[in-house]
């Protein structure tokens, strides 16, 4: 057996070609769509528990209830699959990979190719609303019965809301007639490219006739397989294919290949008795041939070391003859590089002479000159690849076996195998740690910054850490930089002592596990005692007027409690505040200023102490970012509570300020926002009501945490009262180049004041690479994300899990300003996930949090 050994071919993979024939007509046309009633339903298997039989279920062995002859052969059987497809092969295998929504009809399914030939109405990835959707039933009576299978109300694709299409496969006995007729279902299409068409057993050019829409009068091809429909057909389109009166045979056996000589079989096909059969060393067909009315013949006299093509046909009298099936004998080629013996590094170059009328080429390696592995084909026009990753010190041997449609050359080209050396390991030192220094104490667990020195040609670092006083070490994770702060991550706890050192990453290669001989130690601060608001009993009581508070030193009240079917992470240090509403109606919370560690939950309250029932909550930004919990439907006099806490567990705390604004203020403020404008930054606002109001001081700040007046709006109701709308708005006329925060600061007659939430305005000219906006979030399938980058440059979007392993990467060309991407994570199972992008010169933005539904 091998050695297991990584590579990487820096081409696409290409799929065999063969040259055989679909004996068929095609015409268009409109017919009846009629629904079964009382059809069979059959039991349906999945590949992989991960999906449910209604989106990727089939069912083997099924009976056609007459002898049906397609392409030349009679089949009394025939297999279905979900994804809206037929077959008469080998039935569908439970494979794990999970290949059979791949949709093409000239090589797939690419996980079972046994399973062809293939009959497809709209083979795509579909869903169907229920598994009793798929069912078929046999009408009529001998010789003229029909069997007609349906695919009922399907989602069009996978994940598509509701059911856009529902379509049927008819096979007619005696004529032997396909037939496909379609009914539009009032459902959207989530990014469709099907496949309509049929195959014939084997792969490649000729084995398919493909549909090139689904038009009322579309082409078709046996030399390009189409697999981009993207529109319905319309409601009771009739898509008819025919038997063609003289089928071409398949060969499908090469026996006793010698250099010059070959026994090659072809399937005999009904009412023909006669074939004719040929060979010669041009892919050209031949005019004529030698008759035989077996299905197997022994040629002798072929030509040695070049390319040797054997053809058949029916002859079906009359003149009339199929077209020529053809099959080839393969030369060998010879490498070119490396050279035999060469030594190479662990990325290397492979070469090889090319082979006349190659349509691709395979790659077989191994270790020992004796056993080889396939390690992929590519296309024609392809005679070299780069191989990356080989193992250090090892020999590798390998060898090229030319393609010629779905024939390659023997494994008797081994004898022309050569072998190269890859040279031995390069030696990484290690590095130094430097924050937090050996031996360090109080150490902020909610900000605990570790960072080391710099190696030279360093692509990355690995970061080993231990929990148990360096007994034991466990991978933190891998980053590109020399710095990371785990602090509030629920990595490290309160009075507590860890261990660390990092192994530097060169290429694929890292420093040996000798660098923990390095490693560091430090300990945490003790907890600092609770605040006063610790419980719901000593909850703050908020007037209006913003509130300085903090959750570190907090111990959990109650449970975290799900938002909206979210998780809301742990509440292991909530704090609690109340507010009484003066009149009826709305208000908004509003969290501010919050620390740079913590990511801050909301959660609001009616009821007591003891007695609470939840109202609404939020937990849509990210660490050291600012939340707001818009409220509905307060009743006046009645007093509202909630509490706030940090996502992660153990240590997420930090300071914040709090206030509300609504009901509980004399002025009640809604709709503050803001617009860059070029040069300028506009602002606007709202009072559902005011009372003893003198107006509205404009701030700004640059940070977000310390404003200075920009301008005053004075009030617009007379004597500063009002119950009805009124609307204001400010032009700051020079900016900041950059971020712009502002916030308002409403004045009553009386000397009393108070905050409004902070509006956040960015220039057009970004400075560094951030995410300013993901939605929706929580999300289920399509999650949307903006991200301003300062130059044009490729980024890459990685997402992790909590615990920081990587679940999903992307890979985009960004342009300078704002980018809209959006990451398809519908397969992702439901919960909490991390995600940031990455430029290619090292820079990324912060990490943002999301949920999965």
């Amino acid at each position: 057996m091998l050695k297991k050994f990584t590579y990487f071919i820096l081409f696409m993979l290409f799929v065999a070609m063969a040259n055989a024939q679909v004996s068929y007509s095609f015409t268009a046309s409109t017919g009846t769509y009629t629904a079964i009633t009382s059809g069979t339903s059959p039991t349906l298997i999945t590949p992989t528990l991960d999906y449910a039989p209604a989106d990727e279920g089939f069912a083997n062995d099924l009976p056609i209830g007459f002898t049906f002859n397609y392409n030349g052969v009679a089949y009394t059987r025939f297999n279905v699959n979900v994804n809206g497809f037929i077959t008469f092969g080998a039935g569908f295998n439970e494979d794990p990979d999970e290949d059979y929504f791949f949709n093409k009809l000239d090589g797939g399914p690419f996980s079972q190719q046994s399973v062809r030939p293939v009959v497809a109405p709209l083979w795509d990835d579909l869903h169907l609303v229920a598994e009793t959707d798929l069912k078929y039933t046999v009408t009529g009576t001998a010789p003229n019965r029909v069997l007609t299978i349906e695919w009922g109300r399907a989602r069009w694709i996978f994940d598509a809301t509701s059911a856009g299409i529902s379509f049927q496969a008819r096979l007619y006995e005696t004529t032997n007639i396909i037939e496909f007729i379609y009914k539009r279902e009032t459902g959207g299409l989530v990014a469709p490219s099907a496949s309509i068409g049929l195959s014939a057993a084997r792969t490649g050019i000729g084995n398919s006739l493909s549909l090139l829409n689904s038009s009322a009068a579309p082409t078709t091809s046996t030399t390009t397989s189409y697999d981009s429909i993207k529109v319905k057909p319309a409601t009771n389109q009739l898509y008819r294919f025919t038997p063609l009166a003289c089928i071409a045979p398949s060969i499908t056996q090469l026996t006793n290949v010698k250099s010059s000589s070959v026994t090659f079989s072809w399937n005999a096909i009904d009412g023909v008795t006669n074939y004719e059969y040929a060979f010669s060393t041009s892919p050209a067909a031949p005019a004529s041939g030698t008759s035989t009315t077996a299905s197997s013949v022994n040629i002798s006299g072929l030509t040695p070391g070049v390319n040797n093509y054997l053809y058949v046909r029916s002859v079906c009298g009359g003149g009339n003859f199929s077209a020529w099936s053809r099959r080839a004998l393969v030369q060998c080629t010879s490498n070119i590089e490396p050279a035999n013996g060469a030594v190479t590094p662990d990325s290397t170059v492979m070469s090889w002479n090319p082979v006349p009328d190659a349509t691709g080429y395979t790659i077989m390696i191994g270790l020992d000159g004796v056993d080889f592995l396939n390690i992929g084909t590519v296309n024609d026009t392809v005679t070299s690849i780069f191989l990356r990753n080989l193992d250090y010190s090892t020999t590798y041997h390998f060898y090229i076996r030319a393609v010629i449609g779905s024939d390659t050359a023997s494994e008797q080209c081994s004898s022309n195998a050569t072998s190269f050396t890859v040279k031995d390991p390069p030696v990484i030192p290690c590095t130094m740690n430097v924050l937090p220094a050996n031996g360090a104490q109080n150490v902020n667990p909610a900000n605990t910054l570790i960072s080391w020195r710099s190696l030279p040609n360093a692509t990355e670092y690995v970061v080993m850490f231990s929990f148990d006083n360096g007994a034991t070490y466990e991978l933190l994770g891998t980053t590109p930089d020399t710095a990371v702060n785990i602090g509030g991550l629920g990595i490290v706890d309160y009075d507590a002592t860890y261990y660390y050192y990092i192994r530097p990453i060169v290429g694929r290669d890292s420093a040996t596990t000798g660098c923990q001989t390095n490693a560091t130690s430090f300990k945490t601060r003790v907890k600092p005692p609770a605040p006063s608001n610790d419980n719901c009993d000593n909850a703050i009581q908020l007037t209006g007027t913003p509130v300085n508070a903090t959750t570190l030193g907090a111990t959990e009240s109650l449970p975290a409690e799900d938002c909206n079917n979210a998780q809301t992470g742990f509440a292991n240090d909530d704090v609690w505040f109340k507010f009484t509403a003066l009149s009826s109606g709305g208000a908004t919370i509003s969290l501010t200023n919050a620390a740079p560690e913590l990511d801050a939950v909301i959660l609001a309250y009616t009821g007591t102490c003891g007695n609470l029932v939840l109202m609404d909550c939020k937990d849509a930004t990210f660490d050291g970012e600012n939340e707001t919990l818009p409220l509905t439907n307060l009743v006046s006099g009645q007093t509202y509570y909630f509490r706030v806490y940090g996502f992660y567990a153990p240590v997420d705390g930090g300071a914040f300020t709090i206030q509300v604004n609504g009901p509980a203020l004399p002025v009640l403020l809604a709709n503050f926002k803001g617009e860059n404008k070029g040069t300028t930054n506009v602002l606007n606002w709202t009072t559902l009501s005011e009372q003893n109001s003198k107006g509205f001081e404009l701030q700004r700040s640059v940070d977000g945490n310390n404003f200075s007046p920009l301008g005053f709006v004075s009030s617009k109701a007379a004597t500063g009262n009002s119950v009805t709308t009124l609307n204001y708005g400010f032009v700051d006329t020079r900016p900041f180049a950059g971020s712009n925060y502002y916030r308002i600061r409403q004045l009553d007659r009386d000397g009393k004041f108070t905050y409004s939430s902070v509006v956040l305005l960015r220039s057009l000219n970004a400075k560094s690479l951030t995410i300013s906006s993901i939605y929706p979030n929580p999300v289920s399938t399509v999650l949307n994300m903006v991200v301003t980058t300062p130059t044009s440059q490729k980024l890459n979007v990685v997402v992790t899990d909590l615990a920081g392993k990587i679940v999903m990467q992307q890979s985009m060309y960004a342009v300078n300003g704002d980018n809209k991407i959006q990451l398809n994570i519908g397969k992702l199972p439901s919960g909490s996930y991390l995600l940031k992008a990455i430029c290619d010169n090292g820079c990324e933005t912060a990490v943002n949090k999301f949920v999965k539904h």
